[in-house]
């Protein structure tokens, strides 16, 4: 008879193996917690802080994850899209991942390249030329031609609709809206007046038109808002639900929807803030001092960068919501380099430091390890790519 017997298996199993089911069982509840709390107190807690956890896990300390080499060029434009780094440059457009591998590439002839993004779609053009391209967030390419005309200016929406101005034969300019898929939805040609910047709402309810006229000699600026599910032959028609709004003796530089019903013109004497009834709520002078850069965040504000054209007196960053009104300024102890804006988040690079912001300039994280950065690109949960001159790396917090 055998009187070996196998040894008896205490519940739960070994030490080690009870030990770790409580680290784990420990480690939920703590996340179960902070879930909870960050849901309970969205402005105590940051949640994109436990989305990181699982999200980089085991990739943010990998050698090289998150560093991305390009082409230099010092007309490169810059997203962060689809997931990567989308870069354009004057031979074309290319979409990164964060492995530094290509998911996308449109080879064209941009001389000068501009380009203009939201969440779905990014568009590329340079203007006087009419060749266009754009890409969708998954890297697929949706528009590569030339176009009947030569591009004045071209503007996407956050879910993807595409405004472009054109200069075409017979008239002064004509202005295009494309859906998503880049289906051209709308179109308008003006006769009487010359367009010179375009935004299109989410949605593609609404067209802006930037105009450049003339009255008793002087050259006045005014923004037309149209519908876009109404026809119309000319701007000044009667009868018609265009809105305008006279901006004065300036020319407009650029437009921007800040939400689906308030704009934004950035002009050379003001910057002025309206809703699609024409109403003005507020105005920003700039006499005296100079915008070195803004970003508008589709959570509704504005991130400005103005310098008092005062010698010694610095950079400031002010954050405007859709209204124009101030919601927090700052005047930072080294000099602006950049700033980036996505849905809450600020991304404010110095010569200094890198510091990732809320729209009232809380500080939620910050670095000194700049990797020789002269841009930043902020990304939706709070990351943030530092981009030097042909390499990007990817700061997680």
């Amino acid at each position: 008879m055998n009187d070996n017997h196998a040894p008896e298996r205490t519940p739960g199993g070994s030490g080690a193996l009870r030990t770790f089911k409580i680290i784990v069982i420990v480690a939920i509840v703590l996340i179960a917690i902070g879930v909870a709390a960050s849901l309970i107190f969205p402005k105590l807690f940051n949640t994109d802080s436990v989305v990181r956890f699982f999200r980089y896990m085991g990739l943010k300390d990998r050698k090289n994850y998150g560093v991305i080499s390009f082409d230099a060029g010092s007309a490169n434009g810059y997203a962060a899209f689809g997931g990567g780094l989308l870069v354009s440059g004057e031979g074309g457009m290319i979409v990164y991942d964060l492995e530094g591998e290509q998911k996308a590439f449109v080879q064209a002839s941009f001389p000068t390249p501009v380009l203009t993004f939201g969440e779905a779609v990014s568009f590329c053009f340079s203007p006087g030329s009419s060749y266009v391209a754009a890409v969708d967030e998954s890297g697929g390419i949706c528009l590569d031609e030339a176009l009947s005309g030569e591009v004045i200016d071209a503007d996407v929406s956050n879910d993807g609709y595409t405004a472009y101005i054109l200069s075409e034969t017979g008239y002064k300019s004509v202005a295009t809206v494309r859906n998503p898929k880049l289906d051209p939805t709308f179109r308008f040609s003006s006769r009487t007046r010359y367009l010179n910047a375009c935004a299109v709402s989410e949605g593609g309810t609404y067209l802006a038109l930037a105009t450049l006229g003339e009255e008793d000699s002087v050259y006045r600026s005014s923004v037309t808002v149209l519908r876009t599910d109404e026809a119309l032959s000319d701007l000044d028609e009667d009868g018609s639900s265009a809105v305008r709004v006279d901006l004065g003796n300036q020319i407009i530089l650029d437009l921007e929807f800040i939400d689906r019903s308030h704009l934004c013109a950035i002009g050379q004497d003001n910057v002025t803030f309206f809703d699609v009834d024409g109403e003005i709520s507020n105005s920003v002078a700039l006499s005296g001092q100079t915008i070195l850069d803004y970003e508008f965040s589709a959570d509704g504000f504005m991130a400005l960068v103005l310098e008092q054209n005062i010698a010694g007196s610095g950079t400031r960053l002010q954050i405007l919501d859709h209204t124009g009104e101030l919601l927090a300024e700052t005047i930072p102890d080294g000099a602006i380099r950049d700033v980036s804006v996505k849905d809450r988040y600020v991304a404010l690079l110095t010569d200094r430091e890198l510091l990732i912001l809320n729209r009232k300039l809380k500080t939620f994280y910050r670095t000194e390890e700049l990797h020789d950065a002269t841009n930043v690109l902020v990304r939706d949960d709070g990351t943030a790519f530092l981009l030097s001159n042909s390499s990007a790396h990817l700061y997680i917090p």
